[in-house]
């Protein structure tokens, strides 16, 4: 079921016709309606590290379309409580310029540096949101604006070495669903992606993967939701997944209710 109703059957009926709505307005978006008006711009490097000793660097903004696209620049502090993602204003780092006018088929270079020293302890994180300005529209004009943002991660590592440990759990939710669990107790983030669940004693076999960006900060901890079944909880297991450093292969504990 896509949802329960309770109360009345007209406040089902009106939640039933929003729900239609919505859908139906995220189609005509993916299937590229006429009467649908959306930029694009995409940005290179994706993850920035700065530290003291490379408190600059440079990202490049591309526009690839035949229209000019209009962008602000924001950079926020970033913390997580319970798995949750905090984004909060900061003057610690700074994007230079803030908006940004790229023309067609056309670059722009952008400056984010470090105001401030780094912990010595552990590695700060911060987003930089690149958020389009919305572009006239002919006034004839009825259908969907669709505006893009794109977040960037922004570390500042810490002033003394890194140090990288996390451990890894895997517990059942119920008989189709398995929770894998990352407490990391590094002082730098962990960023796992193409995560691929397999028998200890078979790396090669595939028992699930998911598809999901997970990123943990230091002394936080984060989970990936696996499809799978019958899973033999006696057995050991081996998580895979691709860091940006690369490949990486690690045991997963195992946490029966």
């Amino acid at each position: 079921m896509l949802f329960s109703i309770r109360g009345s059957t007209r406040r089902a009926h009106h939640y039933l016709i929003k729900c239609i709505l919505v859908i139906t307005a995220l189609i005509y978006v993916m299937i590229g309606s006429t009467n649908c008006f959306a930029g694009a711009f995409s940005v290179r490097p994706t993850r920035v590290e700065l530290s003291d000793k490379h408190s600059r660097d440079v990202i490049q903004i591309d526009n690839p379309t035949d229209e000019p696209v209009s962008l602000q620049l924001k950079l926020l502090a970033w913390s997580q409580v319970d798995g949750k993602d905090l984004l909060h204003p900061t003057r610690d780092i700074l994007a230079t310029p803030q908006i940004v006018t790229i023309k067609a088929r056309a670059s722009q270079l952008v400056r984010v540096g470090a105001l401030r020293k780094a912990d010595l302890k552990s590695e700060l994180a911060y987003r930089l949101l690149l958020e389009e300005i919305p572009a006239p529209v002919p006034p004839d004009f009825k259908g969907l604006q669709v505006l893009l943002k794109v977040s960037v991660p922004v570390f500042l590592l810490p002033a003394n070495s890194k140090r990288e440990k996390f451990e890894a759990s895997l517990s059942e939710i119920d008989s189709a669903l398995i929770s894998l669990r990352i407490v990391n107790s590094g002082n730098v983030s962990v960023h796992l992606r193409d995560i691929s669940l397999h028998p200890a004693d078979s790396p090669e076999t595939i028992l699930a993967t998911s598809q999901s960006s997970l990123y943990v900060l230091p002394a936080q901890q984060g989970s990936v939701i696996f499809n799978a079944t019958k899973l033999d909880f006696g057995k050991k297991f081996l998580i895979k997944a691709t860091t940006p450093s690369g490949p990486v292969q690690f045991d997963a504990t195992t946490n029966i209710r």
